[in-house]
């Protein structure tokens, strides 16, 4: 039984690193494109980065 679920966990978790994989790269590409997009520093921009982030 503990074998059995252990092969679970271990498929599931190689499903989640290859969805996470191209996860991180939209995400970079995202906030890239925001920082990139505005020039100024202002505190909106900031924020707004900030909640794209976490």
């Amino acid at each position: 039984m503990i074998n059995a679920s252990l092969n679970w966990a271990s498929i599931f978790g190689i499903l989640l690193v290859l969805l996470w994989i191209p996860a991180v790269t939209a995400g970079i590409f995202r906030i890239w494109f925001v920082l990139n997009r505005r020039a100024d520093t202002s505190p909106r921009v900031l924020i707004k980065t900030f909640l794209i982030i976490f």
